[in-house]
Formats: structure tokens, sequence, C-alpha cells
């Protein structure tokens, strides 16, 4: 069809019926528009198989554009697996860039999966500004459809009686900057009872409906969600090695950490809960290690421990 297509065949026609299925087709769990470049999209799998990705891309619908073109697009790769997220960041990694290409925080950076919108000219999803539509959409026999939309496509929202840039807000229109605005400069986090996508462009984009959101440059609950589709809570992608070791489990006032190859090894070990937030962080010198937890309320947290920008390894904490 060309570089350029109309909204209709790109993402309103969702006609496959499995579109419609609960837990059956990826969703965008979490955005962050941070400020600078600091932002971050977050996918994730309800299913019970792995996904591939090379079928999917994100889209960004620049300032109420509603005519696909190529460079808004960033196509996807790899696998993502059962019940897992992927996060993308910008590829901003250069400390020594300033202005567009000024680094990403190395807090978002230590949450990234992959990195996309290298060159703004050619791919340019992540170079979103809370006025623009965000779409996941996969490739069906060589048309993309919509899998997922975050705003509307086709609108953008300014505040009322002005030419200053809004972002979609939780009070009707939505789209005039009146209440809270959600999608410019805070993140945004999927609530747990959505268990599939928004697969056709709605009348009105309520974000209060579908997502919390929180204060800007909050990256926390990245790399981690909670959906009813899963029992459990999609963890953090540990490298292959051995877990943490956790000893007594469940754990009451403390558990013991170790891994018997690492033991000389410190980093920093973040608690995160069921809905993806990180309520304990501290910095370690090494194994083995006693982490006090009598004050975190009863339940199922991850354990993880990170070390410089990777993350190495996590166990499942059950709190009594």
């Amino acid at each position: 069809m060309g570089l350029r297509w109309i909204l209709a065949a790109a993402c309103l026609l969702s006609s496959a019926n499995h579109l419609n299925a609960q837990c059956w087709e990826l969703l965008i769990s979490e955005y962050v528009c941070g400020t600078g470049n600091n932002k971050a999209i977050e996918i994730y799998n309800p299913r019970r198989d792995s996904v591939y990705l090379g079928n999917y891309r994100l889209t960004r619908w620049e300032n109420g554009n509603a005519i696909w073109s190529a460079p808004y697009s960033d196509t996807l790769s790899g696998w993502i697996g059962p019940n897992e997220v992927k996060v993308y960041v910008p590829d901003r990694r250069d400390t020594a860039a300033t202005g567009e290409d000024t680094a990403v925080a190395k807090s978002l950076l230590l949450k990234a999966d992959g990195f996309l919108s290298k060159n703004k000219n050619q791919n340019s999803a992540l170079w979103f500004d809370g006025d623009d539509a965000i779409c996941l959409e996969r490739n069906f026999g060589g048309v993309f459809l919509a899998v997922d939309i975050l705003g509307k496509i086709g609108q953008r929202p300014f505040i009322s009686g002005s030419s200053e840039i809004a972002g979609w807000s939780d009070s009707f229109p939505f789209y005039t900057g009146k209440g809270t605005q959600y999608t410019r400069l805070h993140s945004l986090i999927r609530k747990p009872y959505i268990t599939r996508g928004i697969n056709q462009n709605p009348v009105y984009f309520n974000p209060s409906v579908e997502y919390t959101h929180w204060p800007v440059n909050t990256f926390d609950s990245l790399g981690t969600h909670h959906c009813d589709c899963n029992k459990f809570a999609a963890g953090l992608k540990a490298l292959p090695a051995e877990p943490l070791q956790l000893y007594p489990v469940p754990a009451a006032e403390s558990v013991w950490l170790n891994t018997p190859g690492n033991k000389a090894l410190g980093g920093i070990l973040q608690v995160v809960d069921s809905h993806g937030k990180t309520v304990l962080q501290c910095t370690i010198s090494g194994f083995p290690y006693r982490l006090n937890v009598q004050h975190l309320s009863p339940g199922l947290y991850q354990i993880v421990w990170i070390r410089g920008n990777q993350k190495m390894l996590q166990s499942r904490l059950m709190k009594y």
C-alpha cells in the first residue's frame, strides 16, 4: 500500500474475531511521558505462549495526524514470553550528547529491554510528548491492524481557548486540558482488570478508565505488570543464572538472601509488589544478605538484584 495509507486500513478495521478475545493479544501495559527523552512503552503478553514480536510495530500519530507515515513507526523484534513484559525506551544512550540527543536517565536505562527511535527521520514512535496517540499494531497478511490504542487517533489535545498543547485528561471531553492531564508529563499503568487492548479508535479517550497515573519521571513499575489474565504478576527478566536463594519462605520479619556464585558482588536490591511498584530498595555489598521485610504488607513480591545496568537475578517472596 506504499508508505502512506489511511487510518481506516491501519487501525480501524480490526475485524478479526480473535482480536476481541480476552487475554489473547498483546497490550500496552505502561506508558512513560517524562521530561526530555525519558519516554517508555511497556508491552505485556497475557497469553500462555510466546509471541513473535517481528509481526508488531509501534506507531506514533503525531499532533493529531490520521495518515500513517513510515517515519513514525518502529518495528519490533525478537520474542516475548508468556506473562512477560518488554520495556522500550528511546535509543539515547550517549551521556555526552546534548539537545535532542540527550541521554535517557540512567534509572530508566536500567529498565530497558530494547531501544527504538534511533533516527527521528526514519523511525520515531517514542518521540511522543503527551499529545500524540500511540498504537500497537500487528501485521495480518501484510496489513497492520491496531491491537491497542492509547489516545485518540486524529485528535490533538489543547488547553481550551489557547494554543498550548495538553494531554488527554479525566474530564469530558478529555482533550481540552480540563481535570487531571494523564498523557502529558505522567507515567500511566494499565489497571489489572484490563485484559485486552483498545483495537478501535475511540469516540472519546478517557485515560482514567483503564490507567492509573503517576508523577512525571516515575519509572519504578516498569519491568513488571499485574493483569487478571494471570495469577502472578509478570516478573522482571533475569539473566540465565541461579536464582536468588531465600530463607525462610514465607517470611514474617526478615529473609536471608544468598547466591553461591556471586558472594563477593554487590549491587542494588529491589522489592517489587504485585502491582509493579518498587516498595523497598537498598544497596548491598555482597551475599549472604539479611533483608528486613517486617514493614511490608502480607502478599507476593519480587526480589530483584541489579548490578550495573543489568538485571541479574530474581526470586519470588511470600510475606505473611
